[in-house]
């Protein structure tokens, strides 16, 4: 089970991979440097800031990578800020479905439809044969 910490943790990693990634590229724009050195520090950035900079930018790779960059500090934002997530995964948006037995609490569709609803299966196929 993943705890919100766990999930704001596992998306600055991969944002700070992405950060890294950047940092080692050639001709980075100041705008760039500056966000990266803001984010670096106090982790801090919106990702507006970054979806502008993908927009601009003309070397389509790196745009890529800012564009990648705005989702990840979209998602880590999102668990800092308290939106709803599946505890099993992470992901973030509004778990509907029972998580029971695997968990006493609400998963996602694709997490009831990938672990709850087999563990169910299996569960019921043990007591009959119990």
């Amino acid at each position: 089970m993943k705890t919100r910490n766990d999930c704001i943790e596992d998306a600055q990693a991969r944002l700070f991979k992405l950060l890294n990634t950047l940092a080692q590229q050639n001709k980075v724009a100041r705008e760039a440097k500056h966000l990266i050195t803001l984010e670096l520090d106090l982790s801090e950035t919106m990702s507006d800031e970054w979806y502008e900079l993908a927009e601009t930018e003309k070397d389509p790779e790196r745009a890529a990578l800012y564009f990648k960059i705005a989702q990840a500090v979209l998602v880590r934002n999102g668990y800092r800020d308290g939106l709803p997530f599946c505890p099993l995964c992470g992901k973030l948006g509004n778990p509907e479905h029972n998580g029971a037995p695997l968990i006493d609490g609400k998963v996602c569709e694709a997490c009831n439809q990938r672990k709850v609803i087999p563990a169910r299966i299996r569960a019921a196929q043990k007591e009959e044969t119990c």
